[in-house]
């Protein structure tokens, strides 16, 4: 009877450190998570009449100016205009 209780015993005391080491795994998951932020960029305010013509490959807005360049806008709303390979094509 001594051996079937010290069995039992310990069978319990195995599968609560188990328990025990699986709830501490989850919350160092949990605090990764939760420190993970995103970066989101914002753009100027686009202060001319200058039509919107789609997004580049990084999600900026993309303009075109009045002689047909095209440009995008910086945080400050400076105007940044884009190379002929950068260009987006417009139907």
């Amino acid at each position: 009877m001594k051996k079937l209780f010290a069995l039992a015993l310990s069978g319990f005391i195995l599968l609560g450190a188990n328990t025990f080491a699986q709830k501490t795994d989850s919350l160092k998951k949990e605090t990764k998570t939760k420190t993970t932020t995103t970066k989101t960029t914002t753009e100027g305010v686009n202060k001319s009449a200058d039509k919107a013509i789609g997004k580049d490959a990084q999600g900026r807005t993309v303009y075109v100016g009045p002689k047909g360049g095209q440009y995008t806008l910086s945080e400050s709303g400076k105007k940044s205009y884009l190379k002929t390979a950068d260009k987006i094509k417009v139907q």
